[in-house]
């Protein structure tokens, strides 16, 4: 049925129940999966302009993004190994995580994606939420979307 499944996470509480029921479904037909997480690129486009363009703020933006974006791959490879479900984990940066999902899968070759109905939002997180909508128009293959 399916080879190789794509999760996408945020680390909200609804994308981690989504990994748990993806990491699952491999499991059961013992396919492989990679777990994405999408972050945004710094961007001084925002309110203040270019007033944010300093080295160090970009660069604490991104060791901060990466950092959670560690912690949240890492506890979907936790639970990948706990399952024995060989998983790959790729952290993304793109300003439009639906469009980042569509491609990694198109380019993975992944032949299911799973997501959560919605995510963080707003500033706090930029990704799934609406973009949920925008990748099951976008992909070229099957998307589950988890509730």
């Amino acid at each position: 049925m399916f080879k190789h499944i794509l999760i996408a996470t945020d680390g909200s509480e609804l994308a981690e129940r989504c990994v748990g029921q993806g990491l699952s479904l491999a499991q059961f037909l013992r396919c492989r999966v990679t777990v994405v997480t999408v972050t945004a690129p710094y961007s001084n486009s925002g309110i203040f302009g270019g007033m944010l363009d300093d080295d160090d703020i970009v660069v604490r933006y991104n060791q901060s993004w990466e950092k959670f974006a560690s912690k949240v791959l890492g506890h979907a490879k936790d639970l990948a190994n706990d399952l024995q479900v060989e998983t790959d984990v790729v952290h993304l940066i793109n300003p439009i995580p639906s469009d980042a999902i569509s491609t990694a899968a198109d380019s993975l070759r992944c032949d299911l994606i799973v997501v959560a109905t919605h995510g963080y939002s707003g500033v706090q997180r930029l990704v799934l939420g609406s973009q949920t909508n925008e990748i099951i128009t976008q992909a070229k293959t099957s998307v589950l979307v988890v509730r």
